[in-house]
């Protein structure tokens, strides 16, 4: 009963993003995030029809596009 607590636990604490909620928060157009994914540069997945971004993998990939080579 405790491994169920922590995973739901562990599960309400994964925040996911639709397209318009990552485009607002880096300032870009859905057209352009739509890219991103369909190139696989953006990790994303379907639910229902409609892609979602990890919070977490959103933030990796900014990460390693601000520091990448060249920055």
């Amino acid at each position: 009963m405790e491994k169920i607590t922590e995973l739901q636990s562990a599960a309400s604490s994964v925040e996911f993003l639709s397209i318009k909620d990552v485009a607002l928060r880096l300032n870009l157009h859905e057209m352009t995030i739509y890219r991103l994914i369909k190139s696989k540069s953006l990790p994303a997945f379907k639910v229902g029809g409609q892609w979602r971004i990890q919070r977490q993998f959103l933030d990796q990939w900014l990460n390693s596009h601000l520091n990448g080579p060249g920055h």
